[in-house]
């Protein structure tokens, strides 16, 4: 018998097979739209960085563009100049993306980059509509004013789509993503001013960029190498493209060997070689590889300076820091700024500089220091400053004090056994100060927070995938080591050339502690109470407590304890760094936070502890080169 149609369990079997079908195809189909959507996104988002590189090459030929300047446009602003076209898709919404969305264009070490600010602007729901106002820049897209000049607003023209002048126009001044009165000449940044007009409900924004300038490039001075130490830089491309150290030019007047650039972050490193092929490398022209297996220690150069606190002192809030250069072991700036003894303040300004009080090593002056490049490592007969190792710690504070002594008349470092002209030493306050102080500058990550170390590891200079990572489970050293584009951002000028480990990872001792007779300090840090003043940094007490050792310390300087924090506990410090202030039974002060702290570590952290063993603690040696020292 022939069948003229389907039975009910036919047909039931059939809509199953092709629900099944559907469920395998559907989502297929839809993978491949969302696909095709997002690869015609990212073509829309190369087409803007392609109009904005096209408009920076047409405007900024006569700027003198420096590391860390970032030049703001909008994507209207390129429409109205025919940089790209009108009617611009974004594919992930099917809407034309704002007339006032942001593109930055932003110049680092090696290279300008175009960064498309997707999500700001206003919603744009309709075509473009060449019935809306324009309005155009008097003057240039970016001003330069020297510090301390008067800036005069060049403002903009604007008119209906008819021609008619607009004069009603919308001015606002932001700085470091916050709104301000006005633009001040007198602090060492950038500010970012709009002008939007509003014409039949349409509305037009422009952007200027306004740099304020030092008027005299402050040089710092030269680094002083010690008998061994070898002067390098950082070649991305060495050793068969997985980069490496190579040889500088220590005059630093070859480019292509170029060692240091404090105005474009670039702070000057050295390292000392295994005496296997030290000889080899210090006899080597300028550009020669140098293998991170033979590399002891990285240093980094810390310039003789003064400072400014120029809005946040004793505070909790954030503040900005400026820097002076000094000549020599002098105390005179390029620019004739005064360098004075004593600093005023006025509320949380400080008006004057002061010299960094870091560079005064008992009877000797420095024109800089030395500090290890990475938390130590190795053993506390021969320390390491090493990437990507475990950190040196579970010893005494006295300990560390005299392995970093040692250093000065070990030979394995190449400098010799006699310690003449070079001093090496547990790092002090005030010269953890000088680090944080020049890493919250123009010179360093300046705006930025140093992002942590939070590899339970303890693996030096190491990063999270944020400033305020939770702890990992180790260190993922494709993603997260000290030359990966997360690791550099946890350097103290993010890039490679500063200093690691100064958030997270280990606490570190410091040769600093409150004079309050209690046992810790000679149980566990006897080398240092008995060592020459020069050694330590020793706070004065009055009664033994965490408020009035706090407040005693009012007269101490460039130490980031009183002068970056509002109160002796708690998250008071800048970045919101965790405060506790030694006395009692824990005396002894300890630096960094350590890997499980998220936003409570950081450069601005100080505490206490008692001085004794604790494998969360470790310590960084600096170096001090000079004649006689």
């Amino acid at each position: 018998m022939n069948k003229k149609g389907f039975t009910l369990i036919e047909l039931m079997g059939i809509i199953i097979i092709l629900s099944l079908i559907s469920l395998l195809v559907i989502p297929t189909i839809d993978k491949s739209i969302k696909l095709f959507k997002e690869n015609a996104y990212n073509n829309q988002i190369k087409n803007i960085q392609l109009a904005t590189k096209n408009w920076g090459s047409d405007h900024l030929y006569n700027y003198r563009f420096n590391n860390g300047d970032v030049i703001t446009v909008t994507l209207g602003q390129l429409k109205s100049q025919a940089y790209i076209n009108d009617n611009l898709k974004n594919p992930l919404t099917g809407y034309l993306f704002p007339d006032d969305m942001l593109i930055h264009i932003v110049k680092g070490v090696k290279k300008i980059t175009y960064v498309v600010e997707d999500g700001t602007g206003t919603p744009n729901f309709n075509p473009y509509n060449a019935n809306s106002p324009t309005i155009y820049l008097n003057g240039s897209y970016v001003e330069e004013v020297y510090q301390g000049k008067i800036y005069l607003d060049k403002g903009v023209i604007a008119q209906t789509s008819t021609g008619t002048l607009i004069t009603a126009v919308t001015k606002v001044i932001t700085k470091d993503g916050l709104t301000v009165g006005s633009v001040n000449t007198a602090i060492l940044g950038t500010y970012l001013v709009s002008y939007s007009v509003t014409d039949s409900s349409l509305t037009r924004t422009a952007f200027r960029t306004v740099n304020i300038k030092q008027s005299i490039p402050l040089v710092p001075n030269a680094p002083v190498l010690a008998t061994g130490m070898i002067p390098v830089y950082y070649d991305s491309t060495a050793n068969g493209g997985l980069g490496g150290w190579e040889k500088a030019d220590s005059t630093n007047t070859n480019t292509t060997y170029k060692w240091y650039d404090y105005n474009a972050q670039m702070w000057a490193n050295a390292v000392t070689a295994s005496a296997t092929n030290r000889a080899t490398y210090l006899a080597a022209a300028s550009g020669t590889l140098i293998p991170e297996a033979d590399i002891l220690t990285y240093m980094v150069w810390i310039p003789r300076y003064g400072y400014q606190i120029a809005t946040g002192y004793h505070l909790s809030t954030t503040g900005t820091i400026n820097i002076k250069f000094l000549q020599g072991t002098t105390n005179t700036t390029p620019d004739s700024t005064p360098i004075v003894t004593i600093p005023t303040y006025t509320g949380s300004v400080q008006t004057n500089y002061i010299k960094h009080p870091a560079f005064t090593f008992g009877a000797t002056e420095l024109t800089g220091l030395w500090v290890a490049k990475f938390e130590v490592s190795g053993t506390t007969i021969d320390v390491d400053s090493k990437p990507s190792v475990t950190s040196l710690r579970n010893i005494d504070v006295g300990i560390m004090f005299d392995a970093s002594r040692n250093m000065e008349t070990n030979a394995r470092y190449g400098w010799g056994t006699t310690g003449a002209n070079i001093d090496t030493h547990l790092m002090k306050n005030s010269e953890w100060g000088a680090v944080a102080y020049l890493s919250k500058s123009i010179y360093g990550q300046n705006t930025n927070e140093i992002w942590i170390n939070p590899a339970d590891t303890y693996t030096t200079g190491c990063a999270g995938n944020s400033v305020s990572s939770s702890y990992t489970v180790g260190c993922n050293l494709f993603t997260n080591s000290y030359v990966t584009t997360n690791g550099v951002k946890a350097s103290t000028t993010g890039n490679i050339y500063g200093i690691y480990d100064i958030s997270g990872g280990a606490y570190e001792y410091t040769a600093a502690y409150v004079n309050n007779g209690n046992a810790n300090l000679a149980t566990y840090g006897n080398s240092i109470i008995t060592a020459n003043a020069k050694y330590k940094d020793v706070y004065p007490i009055t009664t033994d407590s965490g408020t009035d050792n706090y407040n005693n310390a009012i007269n101490v300087k460039g130490d980031s304890v009183y002068e970056t924090s509002s109160s002796y506990i708690g998250a008071t410090s800048w970045y919101t760094d965790y405060s506790y202030m030694p006395a009692t039974n824990a005396p002894w002060f300890v630096r960094v936070g350590y890997y499980n702290n998220t936003t409570s570590a950081g450069a601005f952290v100080f505490s206490s502890n008692t001085g004794s063993a604790s494998i969360r603690f470790s310590f960084r040696f600096v170096i001090g080169v000079a004649a006689g020292i």
